[in-house]
Order: structure tokens, then C-alpha cells, then sequence
């Protein structure tokens, strides 16, 4: 190997070093947004630098999207409707909480229920097409 090649290893193994440091510390940042920014720039540089597996390292790390609402209040203390807005929730920050897998779950389960009762719906209703026409 040249030594050039060597000086870019090291030089790339070194940041990737201070991108695992800095999550570790953004870990207990209540700001999700710059997180997630930190984190895109991370996957950005494993794109263009690593490995099939540091890729998919950091991939597992990005949160996922989660519509939310919340109750808004005018200056007088009165209510003045919702608003909606998106969170993010980490993989690691999931883990910590069981509810959210219970959640995650229940909304599996209803959307399979759903799922399940479309075909059945479709099916009785050509059926049923089929006796009158007879």
C-alpha cells in the first residue's frame, strides 16, 4: 500500500471514531432534529466512504418519523385548537421504552385486521352480485 493510502485509512477510521463519540453524546440531547441531522450527515459519509457494513450500521440508527398532535392555547389561557406536528424516535431511545413496542404492535395487529377483512368484504359482495343476476 502506498502511504497515502494508509494516511486516508487512519484519517477515515479517525472521524469515523468522532461520529461514534458524538452520538454517544447526542444520545441525552432533547433536540431530535439536530440528532437526526448529525446522523444523515453520518450515513452521507459512510455513503461515500464506507463499507457495505458501516452503512448499515448507521442505518439502523436513523429514527423513525411519527406524526403527532398536540393541544394548542391562546395567551388568554383559552383553547385555540391542534396542531400537528412530526417527532422522531431513535432505535436506542425505543428500546428504553416498552410502551412504544406495545404500540408499535397494536398498530401491526390493527393493520392486519384491516387487511384481512378488505378480501373478505370483496369476495361476499360479488357473490352476492352473482344471486341476483341468476
Amino acid at each position: 500500500m502506498s502511504c497515502n493510502l494508509i494516511l486516508l485509512l487512519e484519517r477515515i477510521s479517525r472521524c469515523r471514531q468522532i461520529y461514534e463519540d458524538a452520538n454517544r453524546s447526542l444520545r441525552n440531547c432533547e433536540e431530535k432534529e439536530e440528532r437526526l441531522i448529525f446522523l444523515e450527515s453520518w450515513r452521507d459519509f459512510e455513503t461515500e466512504f464506507g463499507t457495505e457494513s458501516s452503512q448499515e450500521r448507521v442505518r439502523k440508527l436513523m429514527p423513525g418519523r411519527v406524526k403527532k398532535r398536540r393541544k394548542l392555547q391562546a395567551e388568554d389561557g383559552t383553547d385555540a385548537g391542534w396542531e400537528e406536528y412530526y417527532d422522531y424516535i431513535f432505535p436506542e431511545d425505543a428500546a428504553n421504552q416498552p410502551n412504544l413496542k406495545l404500540l408499535a404492535m397494536a398498530k401491526l395487529w390493527k393493520k392486519q385486521l384491516h387487511d384481512e377483512k378488505e378480501p373478505e368484504d370483496n369476495p361476499d359482495k360479488d357473490a352476492d352480485e352473482n344471486e341476483t343476476e341468476s
